[in-house]
This record gives structure tokens, sequence and C-alpha cells, in this order.
């Protein structure tokens, strides 16, 4: 899905007929979220504020 990325880490599963994006922020550093998830649904995050645009440090986040 994503381009080469030094800093987002994804994959993709699927189960029943539904498609989960699993995303990880491994960088030190908040990066913007990339366009390919802006409009997705987040399923589940790791943190407890979530700012839309960009991805916290270390963050890891599900969209459908």
């Amino acid at each position: 899905m994503l381009p080469e990325s030094e800093e987002i880490f994804e994959f993709v599963r699927e189960y029943d007929g539904r498609e989960m994006v699993v995303a990880v922020n491994f960088s030190l550093e908040a990066v913007k979220v990339p366009e390919i998830f802006v409009g997705k649904k987040l399923i589940l995050c790791s943190e407890s504020e979530i700012e839309p645009s960009e991805f916290g440090a270390l963050e890891a986040r599900i969209y459908e």
C-alpha cells in the first residue's frame, strides 16, 4: 500500500471478508499521516490522545 517508508511499517490482514490495515510509526519523531489512511475508519490506537493528521512517535494504529 505505502511506497517505501523509513518511518511507517504497515501490513494488511483479512479475515471473514474484513480488511484491516496495521500501521506503526517506528520513528522517534511524529510523522504526517499518509494520504492512504485519510478517511479510513480508525479501529484501535496505541495512544490515548490522537492527532488525526500525524502519527506520534512509536504509535500504532489499526484501520478498517
